[in-house]
């Protein structure tokens, strides 16, 4: 290898883990609630299930407007003003974290009271979302080669569960010692450090460039639904639908093992395999995309998904078959990560290459994100509700083994919807990435 494509490729290199150290972040900031808010506003608040589920769930939804609109806002920020969008990231990392702090430390004084979760949440998912959909529509903007993207996304994706293996391992057991205040700024200066490092290494694309007068924001968002190939809509669906699962999943852990006896730490343990599987397969799903179609890839992650959920659900002890449920979950949740931020990552430089922003199209994404892994521990708290009077120490258990399976069959159905392009494979013309 010559000396200037060795340097070539240590610049690719430093941009992908520059750019990847950001998502180590958001991998802490979207695990540490996924898995402990529900169980925390339950037993800590002492509000009822399904009330603490809503609670989740309204910040989110508020996400469905205010996700594209700060796409928008990004965009414009890019093209008017140098350095206008990393300052709108930094105002929504500082947010986001002292949200994060914040939401862990209610007061006693508060306890059943609805109102003040819901807003701390809303400031803190606020926050996230200035960072997070910008940065997400980067990979486009950072390199217009299609293998290049990818493996910036899959870089993200990697350091990604490197965030979420340190909100879901140690989240649980710093809550256990040093209480869920504690544990709250513990996560919330682990988010800032990383998000930190991405914002202070990774040079972003020049912003101030000329292009036409952009749309008002309200008329852009009425017409956006328009503009998104029905592929794209579907695919979306689908996975709203899988991270449903997935955060439905995650929001009945604690509960599961409470019932079976053990403690938080166990959590905390039971993440570290299903991260770990996480990790593991997040190299062999690529490669499945490309022998297999993006269509047939979704419905193994799916079916795999369904099956740990089971395997969970019906565990009666913490032993091995809890433990390889739990790492068929993590394998799951990996497939559907990588091949749906892959496609995400091809349409937005369509977008782009078409001469609009690619922010829109990112926050029409990251608001369906958002709202699916919130409606997961609604769904998670309806459950508990209905079941804990019926089959009393049981009832996370049978939540678990039936909401994240039949929401994944659901997944299986909407993405098998004909004429939706979604059995593309390496060398083909990416579907996603078409008007």
């Amino acid at each position: 290898m010559t000396a200037p494509a060795r340097l070539s490729r240590l610049s690719r290199l430093s941009r992908r883990l520059s750019y990847g150290a950001g998502s180590v972040g958001t991998g802490i900031f979207t695990t540490v609630p996924g898995v402990l808010l529900l169980y925390f506003l339950t037993v800590e608040v002492h509000l009822s299930a399904a009330v603490a589920g809503m609670i989740i769930l309204i910040p989110k939804a508020a996400g469905l407007i205010g996700d594209p609109l700060i796409g928008i806002w990004a965009d414009r920020l890019h093209r008017s003003s140098h350095g206008g969008r990393r300052r709108l990231m930094a105002l929504g990392a500082l947010v986001g974290c002292v949200g994060l702090w914040m939401l862990f430390s209610l007061p006693q004084q508060h306890a059943g009271n609805v109102a003040v979760p819901v807003l701390i949440y809303l400031v803190c998912t606020t926050g996230y979302s200035l960072f997070a959909v910008p940065y997400s529509a980067l990979p486009a903007e950072l390199d217009a080669r299609p293998a290049e993207r990818r493996a910036l996304v899959s870089t993200r994706l990697g350091l990604a569960f490197l965030g979420v293996l340190i909100g879901g391992v140690s989240a649980p057991v710093i809550a256990t010692r040093a209480g869920y205040d504690g544990m709250g700024l513990a996560m919330a200066i682990a988010c800032a450090i990383a998000m930190a490092a991405f914002l202070t290494t990774c040079r972003l694309p020049a912003g101030g460039m000329a292009r036409s007068r952009p749309a008002p924001a309200a008329r852009t968002v009425r017409q956006a639904r328009w503009r998104l190939p029905r592929r794209f809509v579907v695919q979306m669906a689908a996975f709203i639908l899988l991270l449903a699962a997935a955060g439905a999943f995650s929001a009945l852990l604690p509960f599961l093992v409470r019932e079976l006896g053990a403690d938080g730490e166990v959590v905390g343990l039971a993440m570290l395999v299903d991260i770990l599987a996480a990790l593991g397969s997040s190299a062999v799903w690529p490669s499945l995309i490309r022998r297999l179609g993006l269509r047939r890839v979704w419905w193994l992650a799916a079916a795999i998904g369904c099956v740990g959920g089971v395997m969970v659900g019906t565990a009666s002890a913490i032993d091995a078959p809890f433990y390889v449920g739990m790492a068929l979950g993590g394998a799951s949740m990996a497939g559907v990560q990588i091949a749906g931020f892959t496609g995400l990552a091809d349409l937005t430089a369509d977008y782009l290459e078409q001469g609009e922003g690619g922010g829109l199209i990112t926050g029409i994404w990251m608001a369906g994100e958002k709202t699916g892994l919130a409606s997961g521990p609604l769904l998670a708290g309806v459950g508990l509700d209905l079941l804990s009077p019926i089959l009393p120490g049981a009832a996370a258990g049978v939540s678990m083994a039936l909401i994240p399976g039949l929401l994944a069959l659901l997944s299986i159905m909407v993405i098998a919807i004909p004429g939706t392009g979604h059995d593309h494979r390496a060398g083909a013309t990416t579907p996603e990435a078409q008007p």
